[in-house]
């Protein structure tokens, strides 16, 4: 008794309600997605700083660049029984050009990390011209450094933009 009309209607109305229940399930997924997401999110905010600064910092080095670690074991907090680095010894004069080779791993990564007071070792120095980096502030100390990683981030802008990205306040002919 269904009319060639009533049939077409009904599926026009199947594939509509087909459609929206499809689109309804990605973007559950995306809402879930997102959930988990913001867990993470909340779970980093609330995160406690291992790293503290000292009270009051001691005054910044004279920053002349000499670099020391002496005796420096460390092993990651998510992994303590797995040493990352153990018993450094380096020593880099201003002036000096030190590479650090090794396989992926070996802790290259880490012994910039600990420089620049991601973390602290629990033994051993780390002294930027002579003055132990634990009581230096962290803001004053990284103020020191300058990190050019293994795969630079370019934004869609122009050089200069780029090159102001960390102090936008620097006229041209810093720049240049």
């Amino acid at each position: 008794t269904l009319t060639p009309g009533t049939l077409v209607q009904f599926l026009i109305y199947a594939t509509l309600v087909a459609g929206s229940v499809a689109a309804f399930s990605a973007i559950w997924g995306e809402v879930m997605r997102a959930a988990g997401a913001t867990e993470r999110l909340v779970e980093l905010l609330n995160a406690e700083d291992t790293v503290a600064d000292p009270a009051p910092p001691g005054a910044p080095p004279s920053l002349h660049g000499a670099i020391t670690f002496a005796g420096v074991p460390f092993n990651y907090p998510a992994r303590p029984d797995v040493p990352t680095l153990t018993s450094v010894s380096l020593s880099v004069q201003p002036g000096e050009t030190v590479a650090i080779v090794g396989p992926s791993g070996s802790g290259k990564s880490t012994l910039f990390q600990l420089l620049l007071r991601f973390y602290d070792p629990h033994t051993g120095r780390v002294t930027l011209d002579g003055t132990d980096i634990s009581e230096l502030a962290r803001e004053e100390l990284r103020t020191a450094f300058a990190l050019v990683p293994q795969e630079p981030v370019i934004f869609a802008a122009s050089a200069a933009d780029n090159i102001r990205f960390g102090r936008p306040g620097a006229r041209d002919e810093e720049v240049y």
